[in-house]
């Protein structure tokens, strides 16, 4: 996976790893299972993504949504950043079905935490099924089948 070797990926903790308490706190409440690993070393908790798209996610500059009527998980960008435009709306591929794929609940906290910080601030999506290409199709796979492995 060339943009692997070359630096430009970076696994992404939905959790942030210097939230420990709060791993603990979402484990207690049954939201992650209790057999989860810790927050820093959990392949569940984290996402491989552009080095800019890490940042903005830590920075809360957009968040990931799943949208029932469509059965997918959307990037969504609220604050409207201009690096982020052409993402708003777009279908990750995550495959719910694997045990390796991020625990969707965490995404659900993520977006809370965002929308915590900027109440306000509403996106708009669509509820139908679109028909645009995936994010995210290579390394969403890639964590599937090689995060855990060489992580866990």
């Amino acid at each position: 996976m060339r943009y692997l070797r070359n630096g430009a990926l970076d696994h992404c903790h939905i959790v942030p790893q210097g939230n420990p308490q709060i791993w603990a706190l979402l484990k207690q409440q049954g939201k992650v299972p209790l057999e989860a690993k810790s927050v820093q070393h959990e392949c569940r908790n984290e996402l491989l993504m552009f080095k800019i798209c890490h940042y903005g996610f830590d920075n809360l500059q957009f968040y990931v949504q799943f949208v029932p009527e469509r059965q997918d998980y959307v990037f969504v960008n609220p604050l409207q950043y201009q690096e982020y435009t052409y993402l708003h709306d777009r279908r990750l591929r995550l495959d719910t079905t694997n045990p390796r794929s991020p625990l969707p609940y965490l995404f659900y906290w993520h977006e809370g935490v965002h929308r915590v910080n900027y109440p306000d601030i509403h996106a708009v999506i669509t509820t139908a099924p679109t028909k645009q290409p995936s994010l995210g199709t290579r390394t969403a796979s890639y964590t599937a089948r090689k995060g855990c492995q060489q992580r866990g």
